[in-house]
């Protein structure tokens, strides 16, 4: 996606706001919940049980910063703002990947690892970082989903909109 970011955009006029690697956190509990996942019976492999990755929070944070940084290198002068991951409502469940994830401890310590991982990484590369799990809450978010409800993203743009007038 990177690669069809117009390279005219490399300019301090432009705001980019990164949110990276909540679904891929997410599936991957799913994963390592699941560890094996049976074809359907339509598929060439049906039947077959293919072993699904299942992968330390780190691992998916070193993806995803290879991609961050390939972003800042092409577009070094753009204020880049990155954005943390936030809690699913607490007794929720988050449909994803044919199963329904439950708030856990290993969710909440993913999710304060990966935030953590960024606000260093932010810190390190000069971006501002904005830990949206300090601003929302289970008022904002989709029942079943973790996507912003209506309510939720009027606050997010409110957010962004005071970054850009702040900077």
């Amino acid at each position: 996606q990177i690669g069809k970011i117009p390279s005219t955009w490399n300019s301090d006029n432009t705001y980019a706001f990164i949110s990276v690697g909540n679904n891929d956190m997410f599936s991957n509990i799913s994963n390592c919940d699941n560890v094996f996942e049976v074809q359907p019976i339509e598929s060439k492999d049906r039947g077959k049980a293919n072993k699904l990755s299942c992968l330390h929070i780190g691992e998916i944070y070193e993806d995803w910063k290879v991609k961050i940084d390939t972003f800042l290198e092409r577009f070094n002068e753009v204020n880049t703002t990155i954005l943390s991951s936030y809690y699913l409502p607490v007794g929720e469940g988050l449909e994803t990947c044919g199963i329904t994830l439950k708030t856990s401890k290993q969710l909440e310590d993913d999710v304060d690892i990966w935030n953590a991982d960024l606000a260093n990484y932010s810190k390190n590369k000069g971006c501002t970082f904005i830990a949206l799990d300090k601003y929302f809450g289970e008022k904002d978010l989709q029942k079943g989903t973790n996507s912003l409800n209506r309510y939720g993203k009027v606050r997010l743009s409110q957010i962004l909109e005071r970054q850009i007038v702040d900077n």
